[in-house]
């Protein structure tokens, strides 16, 4: 071999070599750029779902700030029986779920009592949260997930007095809340006393 078909020869090796590790660099640029997309996808996820978890305990937590919610919640909690409750800044009084709670919640409200109007407010805060929970749920600002577990109770208990609540929420235009409450695995295996178990 001549020493210009050497030269040729080392000059084309070379060239092949550049293109190859010019292939190689892209490649490999390729595949970084790609694994920084998704994990800046992932991250981004994990963020959005964070926010989503956090969001979800302050509105729960708002809920349980509210006296006249948590005297709801308190009377739910606790059907059974009598206890006492305190209404803004009241004395406490005697309440019962069966006594108290249902009749009032039937009433029209021309035929409320001191003590049927205290009762009606707290639930009416109650649905008013339940309402604004399932407006965020559509909204994507929470996940349903992050709420299920605090109004699986809840959920038990009215589903025993389904009609009577569903016609309360409606005269209050708490139609989201009702829109709640029919989320299968809330409502599932609570037996109803008036109905299905199920809001129309």
């Amino acid at each position: 071999m001549t020493e210009a078909e050497w030269y040729k020869v080392t000059k084309d090796l070379i060239q092949a070599l550049a293109w190859i590790g010019a292939v190689v660099a892209a490649a490999f640029a390729a595949f970084k750029a790609i694994s920084e997309v998704r994990s800046s996808r992932h991250q981004r996820k994990d963020e959005l779902r964070w926010k989503q978890a956090n969001a979800a305990k302050e509105i729960i937590n708002d809920l349980h700030r509210n006296n006249r919610a948590v005297n709801a919640t308190t009377l739910l909690d606790w059907s059974e029986g009598k206890f006492h409750l305190s209404f803004e800044g009241n004395e406490r009084v005697e309440i019962s779920y069966e006594k108290d709670v249902i009749p009032a919640l039937s009433k029209r409200q021309s035929e409320y009592s001191e003590l049927d109007r205290e009762i009606v407010y707290c639930f009416d805060w109650f649905f008013y949260y339940i309402h604004l929970i399932e407006h965020y749920i559509r909204t994507k600002l929470i996940e349903f997930e992050d709420v299920e577990f605090i109004c699986r109770l809840y959920s038990k208990k009215i589903m025993r007095q389904d009609k009577l609540y569903e016609t309360f929420m409606n005269t209050h235009s708490y139609t989201l809340a009702i829109e709640f409450w029919k989320r299968g695995s809330v409502t599932e295996n609570a037996p109803s006393s008036e109905g299905d178990g199920k809001f129309m």
